[in-house]
C-alpha cells in the first residue's frame, strides 16, 4: 500500500511538471508572433521596418471606341517586390493603360503597345502557343449571339468549356463564368486554375477576357491587392457618335438645342475674314434649327488651375458638308477662349472642341487641366 502511495505522488508531481513547461513553452510561442521578426536573437515588431502605405489615387478609363470603362489605381508596387518589408516605397510604379482596337493592357511598364504586344507574340510563338496570357491583358472581341460567345470561351480557355451568365449591377454587363468537364487539370481540355475574368455585353455585342494569374499582379502588398477592385468597377458603356479615350479625366454628356444666331455667326465668321451675301446665315440657320447638340466635358481630376475643362461639341451635319473647308467657311471662330472651334467632320457629325486659354496663371504651380486633359483625349478623337 505504501508503494502504491508513493507512485501515485510521483505520478502527480511528473504531471505538474509537464503542466508547467506546456504552459511556458505555449507562452514562450505566443511572444513570438509569426508577423514579428527576429534580429540578433531580439523579437522587434515587423511596424518599425513597414512604411506607411500612400493614399493612392483612382482613375476612370473610358474607351467609346471599345465601349468600356472600368476604375484603376494611378500608382501600384510590382508584385515580385511584396517581400518583407512587404511595401517598398521606391518600387512603386505609375500604372499605364496600352491599347489598340482589340487587345487593352494595364501596365506597369512604361512602354508602347507595340514593344509590350511584341513581346509577347515572341514569348507565345516560343512556347508554341501554349502559354497562358499576360496578367490584365485583355482580349477584346466582337461576338453575335450567346453561341459566338461560346466559342470565344473555349477559344480562350480550351475546347471543352462550357459557361453561366451572370448579371452584375451595370446595365447590361454580364460576368460569364467558365464551367469545366470535371477532369483532372492534366487530362482536361478546359484547363482553369487561375484567376480570370470574362465581361459579356449582348447591346454592343462583344465579349472582353484577361486573367490575374494565381496571384495578385496590381496592389501594395499582399494585403492591399487592386485586382478585383478593377474587375469590379469594368462595364460595358454605350458606343456613341464620338470615338474617344480619356485618361485622368471625368466625362459629363449633355445636351442642348442649336442655339446660334445669323448675326452670332455673321460676326464670328467676319473676324477671320470671310464674307457672305445677306440673308445666307438666316437660310443656314433655317437647316440647323431644332438640332440637338450632344457636349463632352472632359473634367481634369487632378490639381489644375483654371480652365479645368476641355469641350468637344457634336452637331449633326444638317448642311451636307464634305470638306472640313465648307465647314469652317459657315462657322469658323478666330477669338480667343472659345468653346466651339470647327476641327473634323463627317457624313453625320460636325465636331467642334474648345480652346485651353486662359490668359492668366494663379502662381499654384499647377498644370492647366484643360492642357492636361487635351493631350491625351484630342487626338483620340473620331466620328462613328
Amino acid at each position: 500500500m505504501k508503494k502504491k502511495g508513493i507512485y501515485i505522488i510521483v505520478s502527480v508531481v511528473f504531471l505538474i511538471i509537464i503542466v508547467v513547461l506546456f504552459l511556458k513553452f505555449g507562452q514562450e510561442r505566443k511572444s513570438s508572433r509569426p508577423n514579428d521578426d527576429k534580429v540578433n536573437g531580439v523579437i522587434v515588431p515587423v511596424t518599425q521596418f513597414t512604411s506607411a502605405l500612400p493614399d493612392i489615387k483612382w482613375f476612370t478609363y473610358e474607351n467609346s471606341l471599345l465601349g468600356l470603362s472600368f476604375n484603376y489605381p494611378e500608382k501600384a508596387v510590382p508584385n515580385k517586390y511584396w517581400t518583407a518589408p512587404d511595401y517598398i516605397g521606391d518600387k512603386i510604379t505609375a500604372t499605364h493603360i496600352l491599347t489598340n482596337d482589340d487587345v487593352l493592357y494595364i501596365s506597369l511598364a512604361d512602354s508602347s503597345f507595340d514593344s509590350v504586344e511584341t513581346k509577347w507574340q515572341k514569348d507565345k510563338q516560343e512556347y508554341t502557343g501554349k502559354s497562358l496570357d499576360p496578367s490584365w491583358r485583355m482580349t477584346i472581341k466582337n461576338v453575335a449571339d450567346e453561341t459566338a460567345l461560346g466559342d470565344f470561351v473555349k477559344e480562350q480557355y480550351g475546347a471543352s468549356c462550357s459557361y453561366k451568365k451572370v448579371a452584375t449591377e451595370f446595365l447590361d454587363t454580364y460576368n460569364i463564368i467558365i464551367e469545366s468537364d470535371g477532369k483532372s487539370l492534366d487530362k482536361s481540355q478546359c484547363p482553369v486554375n487561375y484567376d480570370y475574368y470574362i465581361k459579356y455585353s449582348p447591346v454592343n455585342q462583344v465579349a472582353v477576357s484577361w486573367n490575374t494569374s494565381q496571384e495578385c499582379q496590381l496592389g501594395l502588398n499582399l494585403n492591399n491587392c487592386f485586382d478585383k477592385q478593377i474587375a469590379a468597377s469594368f462595364h460595358f458603356i454605350n458606343k456613341e457618335p464620338l470615338i474617344y479615350s480619356v485618361i485622368n479625366a471625368s466625362v459629363l454628356k449633355e445636351t442642348e438645342i442649336f442655339d446660334f444666331t445669323p448675326e452670332q455667326l455673321e460676326t464670328m465668321v467676319a473676324e477671320c475674314g470671310t464674307k457672305h451675301k445677306t440673308g445666307y446665315f438666316d437660310n443656314l440657320v433655317d437647316r440647323f434649327n431644332s438640332s440637338t447638340k450632344l457636349i463632352y466635358k472632359f473634367k481634369y481630376q487632378g490639381a489644375s488651375q483654371e480652365p479645368d475643362t476641355f469641350i468637344v461639341t457634336l452637331l449633326p451635319n444638317r448642311a451636307g458638308y464634305t470638306s472640313l473647308d465648307q465647314f469652317k467657311n459657315d462657322f469658323e471662330m478666330c477669338a480667343v477662349a472659345g468653346d466651339a472651334y470647327p476641327m473634323k467632320l463627317n457624313n453625320k457629325w460636325l465636331l467642334f472642341i474648345s480652346s485651353c486659354e486662359s490668359g492668366y496663371g494663379d502662381d499654384s504651380g499647377n498644370p492647366i487641366g484643360c492642357d492636361e486633359v487635351r493631350k491625351n483625349v484630342e487626338p483620340s478623337l473620331k466620328l462613328n
